[in-house]
């Protein structure tokens, strides 16, 4: 199974983030994105009916079936929990299913990238990742990342309380561009917690489509008590 390299884990503590194409065997990805297909309104043969521009986040929604069948097996994949025991250690909480994201086409609009980012947990020693559950193309809603960011981040809980909430996620910052992630099924892309992230816009005819997992050590509760020298 594809682990980190040495050399993964040096560009991975520099930008926040690497990947790994085809860590995922294809039977897997296209059981996971069946599994989607069977479990949403819209049917991958009615594209013309689909909701223009719709974002689907299954964690907003608290959708069951996406903690469940295929997406779970994806979840305890050592590629994802192998490599999430690299950075983190052994003592993690057990693999659950996380979110599926969906970003439908926006017909007939000219492609605006993203200006900016958020977090989602201010945690700064757990691990995410982002697994392609069909083929992403260049501006077609691509997870979008500011590279470094975390490093930001880092210095900003420093000197700031990491338990106050942040709104919407969002930190007082201009972002400039960000790097939009395009790939094929199976792709995963490995992210510090502390990257600055959105969904980009897509003006594709494709569905984006991925899987996000999370994992935390046993000891979270004090996790996040503590800032991360390192």
């Amino acid at each position: 199974m594809p682990l980190l390299t040495e050399h993964d884990i040096a560009f991975f503590r520099i930008t926040g983030y690497c990947i790994q194409p085809k860590a995922v065997e294809d039977d897997l990805i296209a059981r996971c994105r069946e599994h989607v297909w069977a479990n949403i309104p819209e049917s991958p043969d009615h594209p013309e009916e689909w909701p223009n521009g719709k974002h689907f986040s299954s964690y907003t929604n608290h959708d069951p079936w996406a903690q469940s069948g295929p997406l779970q097996e994806l979840a305890t994949h050592e590629s994802l929990v192998g490599v999430a025991k690299q950075l983190l250690g052994e003592n993690l909480y057990p693999a659950k299913a996380g979110s599926i994201l969906l970003r439908f086409p926006s017909r007939g609009e000219a492609y605006h990238p993203p200006t900016g980012g958020h977090l989602d947990n201010t945690c700064g020693h757990s691990f995410n990742t982002i697994t392609l559950l069909d083929t992403v193309q260049p501006r077609g809603g691509g997870f979008t990342i500011w590279p470094g960011s975390h490093l930001m981040c880092h210095e900003y809980f420093k000197h700031h309380d990491v338990h106050r909430p942040l709104k919407n996620g969002v930190l007082p910052w201009v972002y400039g561009a960000g790097i939009e992630f395009t790939g094929e099924p199976g792709d995963v892309i490995y992210i510090h917690p502390w990257m600055i992230h959105t969904v980009g816009h897509n003006v594709n005819d494709t569905l984006r489509m991925v899987a996000q997992n999370g994992s935390f050590r046993l000891t979270l509760k004090e996790d996040y008590k503590t800032i991360p020298d390192d």
